[in-house]
């Protein structure tokens, strides 16, 4: 009878502690950053944190902007937004926690999920443009007078 009670007591215990997103997912989100070229300065919601490639490491209860810059090329600017991520953290939390485990994953972002989830950027050099091609479109690219030059040259 007393293993019972132990199995019983545990099933519950595992029931409670994988339910709450709190403890599952936590409330941050890490996520690796990466360019090309390489070094680019990454700058999230105006703090610099360091040059790629990196991981950086997220609160989910908020968006977040984040700006890779490097010199002579253009900055690239990505806007994580959070989806709600709620299905686990409403159900798990109904056969465990309640109400007082819903209110504590939505507080501290648990309950989302930071959007997009990859962080790699191909930067492109100043000066130059291009547009991408559909069948109904026409593509167009611009050149530097140095470029046009180098060009010319050969």
């Amino acid at each position: 009878m007393q293993k019972i009670g132990t199995l019983v007591c545990c099933a519950m215990l595992a029931l409670v502690l994988s339910n709450c997103a709190t403890i599952v997912r936590g409330s941050s989100q890490d996520f690796t950053a990466n360019s090309e070229p390489a070094g680019a300065r990454i700058f999230v919601n105006g703090e610099d944190k360091g040059a790629t490639p990196t991981t950086l490491t997220l609160k989910r209860n908020r968006t977040h902007q984040i700006v890779f810059k490097h010199p002579n090329y253009e900055d690239v600017t990505i806007n994580l937004d959070r989806k709600m991520k709620a299905g686990p953290a409403i159900v798990g939390n109904l056969l465990s926690w309640g109400l007082i485990g819903m209110v504590v994953d939505f507080a501290n972002g648990s309950a989302y999920q930071l959007t997009p989830e990859q962080l790699d950027v191909t930067l492109r050099a100043m000066g130059t443009s291009s547009v991408d091609v559909n069948d109904d479109e026409i593509k167009v690219i611009f050149f530097t007078p140095e470029q046009v030059e180098l060009a010319l040259a050969k």
